[in-house]
């Protein structure tokens, strides 16, 4: 399949990538002059200066004072869903929201109310894409702990990073190559090892 692709890559007038990491990979994989790079940016957003309405707060029955940690996308594996529970047991006054859909909702919604996650995890349903961006500026802080399971995983600069920046909250990212890039430039958050709650 390689060779096909490889062969499909020299026809075409450019090739084009979402970060720099990936373009690094691909050039020499497809045999191709570097791709162009263009980030898959969002529109200009501003997010309310009182964070009103308080979606995540609301919906979960939460106190003013209480962090919001805000997961948000597909309910999968390898997205550190279950590194994100883990690690917020040891943040005191935080609770994790989590807000998507997916082939694992079942399974942390099962993990969510076991008496270990019940008073400090809560699963969201996922709310309509134009209300996205309120929903997660009511966060104070974005997790996208994906795992360095697969190259994709390795190298994905994923939509809801664009989605925190653009609701100017910041994130606790994975640092692997195509996140660290773009949270070290804008200096929007830290790095973590994502396979280590701690």
């Amino acid at each position: 399949f390689l060779e096909r692709e490889r062969g499909w890559a020299r026809k075409v007038d450019l090739v084009v990538t979402a970060n720099d990491a990936y373009a690094d990979l691909l050039a020499p994989l497809l045999q191709v002059s570097r791709p162009l790079v263009v980030r898959n940016c969002l529109d200009a957003w501003d997010p309310p200066a009182d964070r009103s309405p308080d979606h995540l707060r609301e919906a979960i029955g939460l106190e003013s004072s209480v962090a919001v940690v805000l997961y948000q996308g597909g309910l999968l594996t390898d997205r550190g869903i279950e590194e994100g529970m883990e690690a917020i047991l040891a943040v005191p006054a935080a609770h994790l929201a989590v807000l998507g859909f997916g082939a694992y909702r079942d399974r942390y919604a099962a993990m969510a109310r076991d008496a270990r996650y019940r008073s400090r995890v809560t699963l969201l349903p996922p709310v309509p894409p134009a209300e996205l961006l309120a929903w997660t500026a009511s966060a104070d802080v974005m997790l996208m702990a994906i795992q360095p399971t697969s190259l994709n995983h390795r190298y994905t600069t994923p939509q809801k990073l664009w989605e925190a920046i653009a609701a100017g909250v910041p994130v606790v990212a994975s640092d692997l190559p195509g996140m660290a890039e773009v949270v070290t430039e804008l200096r929007c958050g830290v790095l973590c090892d994502p396979t280590d709650p701690a």
